[in-house]
């Protein structure tokens, strides 16, 4: 059988129900080899990652192959920067548009639609503004931008942008002289559409201008439509509700058509697994009654919630049937391991039995569909603090990916009414998730009522443990591991500083460093040579805040008394992980060792001057923080040094709760 062509991958592509993430590993190679003829290809992958909310794979995809093949494409670059903005990369998205936008000149679509997305950029800030005075301002610098889209291309999309931030400036007349204008762009195209091959923009873009034009009715009717046939397109709907949001206000009923967009909260989970065969007393047999029962009361619950994304680990039991329901529902999942695979499957999948290898075929079938995290990526070594830091990388994820769309993360629990609180268990990853401060929204199946409705467990159904032995086990350690953040930082360009110019230098640097270490969240652990820093903390958000003010104090150095030009670029790179803890015989104090100190280590000379990075660890754990003092802008697929591997990565900025006071 040939090989399909270009146009025919890309009409799969285009298929929306075909599994895009499917495609993409399925023709990937197609991607990186045929770089004279697969522009089309990589501008229809990326588009429909980014419908689709999928934007971290789709600025790796960018990065890693598009762009290296089609550096100068600037609809792809244009795409980078939509991607930028939809992850929420606000600082990188305003880099990507500003250089865009000297160069697009000679493309006016290209242009037309580099305009809407700087107007975009613009427009954003209107949702977190409360002063009359300062919305009316921005709608207006916004406005100017679709109005220069629209003059070089009279789309539906520029045309109703314009209508809604004329809207919002107090523009009323314009507002609705540009709202008739957008329906009567659209409507010639809606007849001739089929129902295969209709978009949900135009529809949208309707909506949007009945609103505007006080047909709250007919604007209902023309969302609903536009949700419908964008149910798999995450990122479109959130887009959506985003423009009626900003008219909260302005017009009469908006707070009616909202509810059209509620895209359903993003369940993190979390429940029993079936028993051992080894257990003595059984809590959750391997016997179908009680798996039919549990996966029932699973369903009901998320007919009840309607979730659009899932977040688990995949143990045997509650939670690959949570998964299992997922994906019948067609929502998206995510397994989240706590470390290395084949140790997992012994630990909680089928526990090395070869009787359980049901389960084991039941989490590859899940896994092949799947999103997959690893908290680490090492053997378990009978550290359950390893299950333990993979529900809170679990939750940290859930919250930011339910932040991207809009939603609300909700953590969904199948347990008993007294259970055991074991680290790194159900009972323990709902009292984390709960919390003291500020609770968050939780449901609960209660396994007893399973239990109950179902009577006594049948004999035979737990086996003792002298009838049945593991045919697999697990390697454990002497030495329990702990969960630290670890910093690396360096001066780049230090090694080229003059010989005259290394004393000064140095001694600036390290008072800067030492000024910081005795403050309340400073580092467990310090160590310098040269212009290196190694430090470990007790928790991300010690290590993220101690270092901005590092950077900060940076910044406030005068490097030269002589005026030459001196500004050397620190770089500071973080990674969370578990790590051995043991007293060092030669400095005679405590020091950590492990391969996520060597990850640290690894990110901090592929980290740009002035900035720090961090691991997709750090900042899930960040996000973890109510009302957070961080923010985490993707920067993309790295290649780490001494070929070893890649890595996501995170620039850490403050958010404007977290700016320091004047």
């Amino acid at each position: 059988m040939s090989e399909p062509t270009i146009e025919e991958i890309i009409h799969q592509v285009n298929n929306r129900t075909i599994n895009v993430s499917t495609l993409l590993e399925l023709y990937r190679s197609r991607i990186r080899t045929e770089s004279g003829q697969n522009l089309l290809l990589c501008r229809a992958f990326v588009k429909r990652l980014i419908d689709e909310d999928e934007v971290l794979t789709a600025l790796d995809l960018l990065v890693n192959y598009c762009l290296k093949l089609h550096p100068h494409d600037l609809r792809l670059r244009y795409y980078e920067t939509l991607a930028h903005h939809r992850a929420r990369s606000f600082s990188n998205a305003q880099k990507g548009i500003d250089k865009l936008l000297a160069e697009v000149e000679a493309n006016l679509k290209v242009e037309a639609d580099v305009l809407c997305l700087k107007g975009r950029l613009i427009k954003d800030k209107l949702h977190s503004e409360t002063s009359p005075d300062e919305r009316r301002f921005l709608a207006e610098e916004a406005l100017a931008f679709y109005e220069r889209a629209r003059q070089l291309n009279e789309t539906e999309f520029a045309t109703i942008n314009v209508a809604t931030l004329a809207c919002v400036a107090g523009e009323t007349t314009m507002s609705k002289k540009y709202a008739q204008a957008a329906i009567d762009l659209v409507t010639p195209e809606l007849p001739s559409l089929s129902d295969g091959n209709d978009p949900y923009w135009l529809h949208a873009t309707l909506g949007e201008a009945q609103l505007l034009l006080g047909d709250k009715a007919a604007a209902a009717v023309s969302y609903r439509r536009a949700v419908q046939l964008a149910a798999h397109s995450l990122g479109n709907i959130v887009s959506m509700r985003g423009n009626v949001a900003l008219l909260v206000g302005q017009v009469d009923g908006v707070e009616e058509i909202l509810p059209i967009f509620n895209t359903g909260p993003v369940v993190i989970f979390s429940g029993h697994m079936v028993d051992k065969p080894d257990r003595a007393k059984p809590r959750f047999p391997d016997d179908e009654s009680y798996v039919a029962v549990v996966r029932q009361a699973i369903a009901t619950k998320l007919e009840e919630l309607h979730p659009v994304i899932g977040y688990c680990q995949g143990a045997c039991g509650s939670d690959l049937i949570f998964a299992e329901e997922m994906l019948k529902r067609d929502a998206e999942v995510h397994l989240v391991l706590p470390f290395d695979k084949d140790d997992f499957y012994i630990t909680s999948v089928d526990y090395g039995f070869a009787e359980r290898s049901h389960w084991r075929k039941r989490f590859d079938a899940v896994y092949a569909r799947s999103i997959h995290h690893y908290a680490t990526e090492e053997l378990y070594l009978g550290d359950d603090a390893l299950f333990a830091f993979a529900n809170e990388f679990k939750s940290g994820l859930a919250i930011s990916h339910a932040g991207r769309l809009g939603a609300d993360p909700v953590a969904l629990v199948v347990q008993g009414s007294h259970p055991q609180i074991l680290k790194g268990g159900t009972a323990d990853f709902l009292a984390r998730w709960v919390g003291e401060e500020t609770p968050r929204k939780h449901e609960r199946i209660d396994f007893d009522s399973i239990a109950a409705s179902l009577g006594p467990v049948a004999a035979g159904a737990a086996t003792s443990a002298t009838q049945v032995v593991a045919a697999q086990t697990v390697r454990k350690a002497d030495v329990r591991r702990k969960m630290k953040t670890m910093l690396f930082a360096d001066v780049k360009g230090f090694s080229k500083l003059a010989e005259e110019d290394a004393p000064q230098f140095f001694v600036q640097f390290l008072e800067g460093v030492s000024s910081l270490l005795n403050e309340q969240d400073g580092p467990e652990l310090s160590n310098t040579w040269g212009d290196g820093l190694f430090m470990v903390f007790g928790s991300a958000v010690d290590a993220a805040g101690f270092s901005l003010r590092l950077l900060d104090r940076m910044g406030q150095i005068t490097w030269d008394s002589m005026g030459r030009d001196l500004k050397p670029g620190l770089r500071i790179a973080l990674h969370a992980g578990p790590v051995f803890e043991k007293r060092d015989p030669v400095r005679g104090s405590l020091n950590v060792f492990g391969r996520h100190v060597n990850r640290a280590a690894r990110i901090e000379p592929i980290t740009e001057p002035n900035c720090v990075y961090a691991t997709e660890q750090v900042a899930a754990l960040l996000a973890l923080e109510p009302n957070s003092a961080f923010v985490c802008e993707y920067v993309g697929q790295k290649e780490l040094p001494k070929n070893d591997g890649v890595i996501g990565l995170y620039q850490i900025t403050r958010s404007s709760a977290g700016m320091p006071s004047r």
